[in-house]
Formats: structure tokens, sequence, C-alpha cells
């Protein structure tokens, strides 16, 4: 199916929000399985809880993991400016923008 099909049927079909979830969730289980990363990277709920654990160790005083804290705070800040951008770029050119991360 084409991407521009779907990002130009309006904004009543929601139906490019689920297959931009879809690939979301692909490529993060995909990148999980075969790369043996230590971090999540596809979306921000298993960021957030990957920084209350580190948060958590760190209060434990084990900072073995203290590298990993450093990298999901970059991380969480690059989804919240990436979703400004994204805002932005919706604004100026409704749901075509998403055929830039398609």
């Amino acid at each position: 199916m084409s991407t521009v099909f779907l990002t130009t049927r309006g904004a009543e079909d929601f139906t490019v929000f689920y297959w931009a979830s879809a690939a979301n969730g692909l490529q993060n289980g995909v990148t999980s399985m075969y790369s043996g990363n230590l971090i999540r990277t596809c979306h921000m709920t298993g960021t957030s809880t990957d920084i209350g654990l580190s948060l958590g160790q760190l209060a434990r005083g084990n900072t073995a993991n203290a590298w990993k804290l450093r990298v999901l705070l970059l991380l969480a800040g690059s989804f919240f400016l990436g979703s400004v951008m994204s805002f932005y770029a919706t604004e100026a050119v409704g749901l075509r923008a998403l055929t830039v991360n398609c």
C-alpha cells in the first residue's frame, strides 16, 4: 500500500496512524531481537520505564549503569524535540509529513 495514498485520505481516516504504530513496533522488536540492545529505542513508555529503573538503581547506590541514564535522557529529549518538529511539520503540510518517516 502506498504511503502517499495513506497520507492523502484525510484526517478522519486513522489508517495512517495504525500503519505508523505497526512500523514503530516492528522496528523496536526487530532491533531488540537481532542487536541484543540494552535500551529500547522506539517508544516513550519503554524509555520512561528504563529511566525510572536507572534512577532507582542510582538511589540504591548502584552506579554501574549510570551511562544508560545519560543515554536515556538524551533519547527522551530527542523524542520531545521530534514531537515538536512533527507538530509543526503537520501544521505546514498536513498528514503528508509522515511521508518523510516512511
